[in-house]
């Protein structure tokens, strides 16, 4: 099975070719939960000791590079979720089309009515 980012949106899938690189959710109980605390409601599917968030997700100042070996800094969470209406940054491995149905239901909520029935 082709791993891919668990976050809503991103269709980052693995592939040495492309040199994006994948993270695993912290072996220790604290640092798994704050991820888990930072990427609710933007997660697609249920987390799995094989799930995987991709470097787009996280700041490049968390990001350390070590040759072709990528790691992230002590504490590092995943804080970047474009399908969130204040992002400006869209890269090619975003799904546009989710973004944009996201975008027009944050600005056009549905609005519920009720009728009176006599």
């Amino acid at each position: 099975m082709v791993q891919s980012c668990l976050i809503i949106g991103c269709k980052s899938r693995y592939n040495k070719s492309d040199g994006i690189s994948f993270f695993s959710f912290p072996s220790n109980k604290i640092e798994s939960e704050k991820w888990r605390d930072s990427i609710l409601n933007n997660q697609k599917g249920v987390i799995t000791k094989n799930s995987k968030i991709c470097q787009f997700h996280f700041n490049e100042s968390d990001i350390k590079r070590h040759g072709v070996r990528t790691v992230l800094k002590k504490g590092a969470k995943p804080t970047i979720f474009h399908n969130q209406r204040n992002s400006t940054e869209v890269n090619e491995f975003m799904d546009v089309e989710y973004l944009e149905l996201g975008e027009s239901l944050a600005l056009n909520p549905v609005s519920l009515h009720t009728v009176e029935t006599v």
